[in-house]
């Protein structure tokens, strides 16, 4: 908790400090900060800046939202693919100062509604107790 505490005082400062920098310099600073970030601090980042709405970024990333809550919780932790994703996104949330959903993924989700997909078949429902492989893997111990 302290850990998390931490990171989001430094958020704040950062963007507190960032009035006089460059975009290149603050994208730069950016990434450094998000790098640092484990896969349960990215999701609490995510969050913060997205009002703790978990299906609206589970939509954004693809992801289900039992995979969110399960690497926030500590229990898994992110593929190298899915937090290279996390990190894009929140790089961009940070950059940004706003989750954006990108044009292929409204249509996707428009598709899917349209042809009747979307009500069918609940993602976040298989997710609730499998593990989804593409974006999570258990904790080494």
């Amino acid at each position: 908790m302290k850990k998390i505490l931490s990171v989001i005082l430094l958020a704040v400062f950062m963007f507190s400090c960032s009035g006089g920098m460059e975009d290149r310099e603050k994208k730069t600073y950016i990434d450094y900060t998000v790098e640092t970030l484990s896969s349960s601090q990215l999701v609490n980042m995510l969050m913060i800046h997205n009002d703790f709405d978990y299906e609206q970024l589970s939509r954004v990333l693809g992801c289900s939202v039992h995979t969110l809550k399960r690497v926030q919780s500590g229990q898994t932790v992110f593929t190298n693919s899915g937090e290279l994703q996390v990190k894009t996104l929140l790089k961009d949330v940070l950059f940004e100062k706003k989750i954006r959903q990108h044009d292929s993924e409204r249509n996707s989700l428009r598709k899917r509604v349209m042809y009747g997909t979307f009500w069918t078949h609940s993602f976040n429902d298989e997710f609730e107790t499998n593990i989804d492989w593409k974006w999570e893997e258990p904790i080494e111990k």
